[in-house]
């Protein structure tokens, strides 16, 4: 099973400015708001192990990655995707249409780059 876990904030790398850098937290603050307020649940990845333990799986092993996003990579876009698809609920959350054209933007800029999400990788053996 494989999973981001979205509980912790990204941490930008590089920006163009610290300006861009506040609004790529506010805009990423306001899309995980709209997930977790829609049912998601942002910390299932911290979950899985546990759970397959509990399903009576053997040799869980879990890995987590994380690895830079720099803007205009295929990382970067699902920042895109995420504030596209939810842009009413964006809106309706405070983040003017300005912000999420700047917030668009700034994931095509090469100047730009963020850690991903950490990444959960966890695997069990169902017992024989």
């Amino acid at each position: 099973m494989e999973e981001f876990d979205c509980t912790a904030p990204l941490r930008v790398l590089t920006a163009p400015s610290d300006d861009a850098a506040k609004l790529f937290q506010q805009v990423m603050e306001a899309i995980l708001g709209v997930l977790h307020d829609r049912g998601a649940d942002l910390a299932w990845a911290q979950d899985v192990h546990t759970e397959m333990v509990r399903a009576g799986l053997t040799e869980v092993d879990t890995v987590t990655h994380s690895q830079s996003w720099t803007g205009g990579s295929a990382g970067a876009a699902l920042h895109d995707i995420n504030s596209r698809t939810l842009e009413p609920r964006l809106l309706a959350a405070g983040i003017s249409l300005d912000q999420l054209r700047a917030f668009r933007q700034l994931s095509r800029d090469p100047s730009f780059a963020s850690l991903s999400y950490q990444f959960v990788s966890t695997r069990g053996r169902r017992p024989l």
